[in-house]
């Protein structure tokens, strides 16, 4: 079973903000059975940057708690490869780079952007999956 995975910024918010059932079950169970979650230093920059939005209207000790809780649940890759597999939106490449790092790997997402590309990245190695069918399938097994 692959271990490694890579959580986009929607699935973080999904978890630390939104509160989402599914994204939120899953998190705890992926951390429960011993998978990795991965970062990087673009990755937590985005996470950071999208936080400090204003419709989010996070303090500046609520958003240290997300990003604190993210770096004690994951691990920092210093450096990635360049995936083959681009993406129309070029601020969803890091993912795709991160994950491609990580091979074999799991890179969960809702983003319409990955998941145009989910079968092409197949191929490396990368496996786009949204949280949902990653929760289900972690649960058949």
């Amino acid at each position: 079973m692959i271990s490694n995975i890579v959580a986009d910024t929607n699935f973080l918010l999904d978890i630390f903000i939104f509160n989402n059932p599914i994204s939120s079950e899953l998190f705890e169970l992926l951390k429960d059975e011993n998978f990795i979650f991965y970062r990087t230093e673009e990755t937590l920059a985005e996470l950071e940057d999208v936080l400090r939005r204003p419709q989010f209207q996070l303090s500046e000790n609520q958003i240290n708690s997300i990003l604190c809780q993210w770096t004690n649940n994951s691990q920092e890759l210093k450096t990635v490869a360049e995936c083959s597999v681009k993406c129309r939106d070029i601020h969803d490449q890091k993912f795709l780079n991160l994950a491609l790092s990580l091979t074999p790997s799991f890179l969960i997402t809702k983003d319409k952007d990955l998941l145009k590309v989910k079968s092409k990245a197949g191929k490396t190695g990368v496996n786009i999956i949204e949280p949902e069918h990653l929760l289900r399938l972690l649960k058949s097994n």
